[in-house]
């Protein structure tokens, strides 16, 4: 990055009262580095993009299938509805919000408290701090569903027989090369902001929906290669199933609802949103091999990070 370029964005920074900012170009399939492209932070939401694909490619291997009743999967815990029956559900619900499952998202818990057990989370029990996970709404209607993804966990752990770290660093993060992503708590990392206070650093038994740690560069080396895939030039993917994790599956927040993804009403582009406790972040990204990626350690970052891509800074 040019040192005009970095002038540029330390002014952007400073205007709109940012901490710091992680910031990657993918064009042409090339990924460029603009600001900080190293530099940790946690991603919020956009970890449950990581965990479709990681559902993705267990499809592709013939271990998980899309339309096969959760509960068939799931070992001491199971889907119920508000009188304790058990009901049916499919991960493809699960990835698109449809399945009407309770809880939209988590607070994560402060270093040095207990953590609660993924089975306390489900069930809602101390000390989690997060509603009890059962099929609160009809299905086939969009609902905002962390609680979704808690119980895709479950369900990866228990067919697979391994904590979700591992299942992430063995099926996604090696694979694709991506070195300083995680979701354990990374040793070097910078702390969380709210209007330029720290808040510190929550830390998130809640793996799937919320625990990614990751960079600017690691994130877009993820998109590009689901990029790489809707093109049929992937080889940890297939382009068959790419498809079907983009494909709009009903209306969401003004644009459609994929598969762990939304995209945009005019069906060219993908992106999602990412916010935790002293963080926020977004990406962008079209079909063809262009987007871009924007981390910052501040809640208060919608509109900077709306100015960057805007501006799509060169």
């Amino acid at each position: 990055m040019a040192f005009g370029e970095k002038v540029k964005m330390k002014s952007l920074l400073k205007k709109h009262k940012i901490n710091s900012a992680g910031i990657c170009k993918i064009e042409d399939y090339k990924i460029k580095g603009i600001f900080n492209e190293n530099q940790l932070f946690q991603a919020g939401s956009i970890s449950k993009c990581l965990t479709a694909l990681c559902v993705i490619k267990l499809v592709q291997k013939g271990k998980l299938n899309f339309l096969e009743d959760v509960n068939n999967y799931l070992k001491n815990w199971k889907i119920k509805d508000s009188k304790g029956q058990e009901i049916k559900t499919t991960l493809k619900e699960l990835l698109s919000h449809t399945g009407g499952i309770s809880c939209s998202g988590f607070m994560g818990h402060k270093k040095g408290k207990q953590m609660p057990s993924i089975i306390q989370i489900l069930n809602g029990q101390k000390p989690a701090n997060s509603e009890r996970i059962y099929k609160k709404y009809g299905r086939g209607k969009y609902h905002y569903s962390g609680g979704g993804y808690i119980i895709i966990q479950k369900v990866l752990e228990d067919v697979l027989g391994n904590n979700f770290n591992s299942i992430m660093e063995k099926e996604i993060f090696k694979p694709l090369n991506m070195q300083n992503s995680t979701f354990k708590i990374p040793r070097i990392k910078i702390q969380g902001h709210r209007n330029k206070r720290k808040v510190g650093n929550n830390i998130y038994s809640e793996k799937a929906p919320a625990g990614l740690w990751t960079t600017a560069q690691d994130l877009s080396k993820f998109i590009r290669e689901i990029q790489l895939g809707y093109s049929g030039k992937s080889k940890f993917i297939s382009q068959k199933l790419i498809k079907q994790m983009l494909k709009p599956v009903i209306k969401a927040e003004g644009n459609f609802i994929a598969l762990g993804f939304f995209i945009m009403k005019d069906k060219k582009r993908f992106y999602h949103t990412g916010f935790n406790v002293g963080y926020r972040s977004k990406f962008i990204a079209d079909f063809k091999g262009n987007g871009i990626v924007i981390l910052t350690n501040e809640e208060n970052s919608k509109r900077f990070i709306g100015t960057v891509i805007q501006r799509d800074i060169e």
